[in-house]
């Protein structure tokens, strides 16, 4: 009776453990998911707050130019439309090297002659022109060169180029540069992260695991904000978990930072080293490539631009969205995107919601006649003077689906106007590092002084990004921060680890 009683209850047994094995798997996967929604909406929490309050642009930034047209000469005009032809080629932007001679000697006069030249062309043609102090900083500059020039008969183009970017170095724009120079291009923040020990966060803090006990960060740095240290990252198996990061200047490959950890009332302290995040993704770019794996559309895009008549990347792109929209996740790959035109980013947003966007902040445009007749020769009506001096008001699109966006620090300028377009889209994650941060001017123009033949480039509008005065060699920064060039393969991981899709 005893065995038969064992024979008929083991089945029982062995099923209600098997029962409970998959009750137990199904609560996880479903702690899992919803552990995962809660992060996603955090996100579009965040996105709603960064837009919410975006600044104006301030009338002392435009006030300098009202009213104050100069005319440059014929002469000056044919050369400067003649030389942007090196440049632009209709709708295709060619980026030619800029080169000069360095080792050529200038005479006095004609360094004066270049000085003129180089800030009437500021004066009359850089959008920033106002932000960065108007005709009292731009003035000051102009005497500190001629003060030094004055002492000189001669110099040569290499000193000269110094000279004139050294006394120029309160300009922090990502699109301006002098004998392709840029005093802040040496400065660009960068990460620095601690991913060998994980860290997770629970009401009381964020914490890591020291022998199965929790220890609790109480100082990084003996700074008590620990949030600003804190990154999501994605560890080996795909599961978010908190990593310390910190953004700031390159200055070597690794950085110490203390921390300070408590459980109860024992306490211990250690250095860590954290390392530089490379942001060396892709030395030779591809233009536009879609594929599909296990399930998920991948959409590339290297640039904002087509790089030859040949090249429909721009075209190509935007259709994409049409295909993406069907599934229920999908990845952008924008890493190494170096910008040019937004229409392609645009376009895609519309074809995947169905909904129009555009930038929010706020912008104006200068022009003088020289751009007015490059602009005929290339096929624009643009005639300047287009304002928008409030940002954009847009309701956010809605979007029940999952967008994951891989960027990096070499995406500039229209990549980032993508990118912050995308932003005002429900359920966009971006995965990486941060971006360059080159939006605060545009429509870049070039100009070359006539003796050194050293080119300028500067852009002919001003933009305030909805992310403030720090935008620029800033940017925007991840939502998950990786290592760039692993970033595809982590959110590989992640949708599997969480089960998305």
């Amino acid at each position: 009776m005893k065995k038969k009683l064992i024979k008929t209850l083991t089945p029982i047994l062995i099923l209600s453990i098997i029962f409970s094995v998959y009750l137990i798997k199904k609560n996880l996967e479903i702690n899992k998911k919803e552990n995962f929604n809660k992060f996603v909406e955090g996100i579009n929490l965040s996105r709603n707050e960064l837009f919410k309050d975006a600044p104006s642009i301030k009338d002392e930034y435009l006030n300098w130019n009202l009213g104050d047209e100069y005319e440059f000469t014929p002469e000056e005009t044919k050369e400067f439309v003649e030389y942007q032809k090196l440049f632009f080629d209709k709708n295709l932007i060619l980026n030619p090297n800029i080169i000069y001679n360095e080792k050529k000697i200038i005479t006095y006069d004609e360094a004066k002659e270049d000085v003129d030249s180089l800030f009437k062309f500021f004066r009359y043609g850089y959008g920033a022109y106002g932000y960065f102090g108007g005709d009292i900083v731009f003035n000051e500059a102009k005497k500190n060169i001629m003060d030094v020039l004055n002492g000189q008969q001669s110099i040569k183009a290499d000193d000269f180029s110094n000279l004139l970017l050294n006394n120029l170095n309160f300009i922090k724009d990502g699109h301006f540069a002098l004998a392709s120079k840029n005093p802040f291009f040496n400065k660009l923040k960068v990460y620095y992260i601690y991913d060998k020990d994980e860290f997770f966060k629970d009401g009381n803090g964020y914490y890591r695991l020291v022998d199965k006990r929790h220890y609790y960060i109480k100082e990084i740095n003996k700074d008590s904000n620990i949030d600003k240290y804190m990154k999501y990252t994605i560890n080996n198996d795909g599961k978010l978990v908190y990593s310390i990061a910190i953004l700031q200047e390159e200055v070597s490959s690794t950085i110490n930072t203390d921390v300070v950890y408590l459980n109860d009332k024992e306490s211990f302290s250690e250095s860590l080293v954290l390392n530089i995040l490379p942001f060396d993704f892709q030395k030779e770019n591809i233009p536009f490539e879609y594929s599909i794996k296990d399930n998920v559309p991948i959409a590339k895009l290297g640039a904002m631009h087509a790089s030859s008549e040949e090249d429909d990347s721009q075209f190509d792109f935007p259709g994409t969205g049409f295909k993406m929209k069907n599934y229920p996740i999908s990845i952008l790959d924008l890493r190494g995107n170096k910008g040019g035109f937004l229409t392609a980013g645009t376009t895609w947003i519309q074809s995947y919601s169905g909904e129009y966007t555009t930038n929010r902040g706020a912008y104006a445009t200068i022009s003088n006649n020289m751009i007015r007749e490059f602009n005929k020769y290339n096929g624009s009506n643009y005639s300047g003077g287009s304002n928008s001096l409030k940002p954009t008001l847009l309701s956010r699109i809605p979007n029940d689906k999952l967008v994951f966006v891989l960027i990096d620090k070499a995406i500039f300028s229209a990549g980032e106007h993508f990118i912050e377009c995308l932003m005002n889209m429900d359920n966009v994650i971006l995965v990486g590092t941060n971006t360059c941060g080159g939006t605060l001017s545009g429509g870049t123009y070039y100009y070359r002084l006539k003796n050194s033949m050293i080119t300028t480039q500067i852009g002919n509008y001003l933009y305030i990004s909805p992310c403030g005065d720090d935008f620029e060699f800033n940017g925007f920064h991840p939502d998950i921060l990786v290592d760039s060039n692993e970033a595809l393969e982590k959110v590989q991981k992640l949708i599997k680890y969480y089960n998305l899709n």
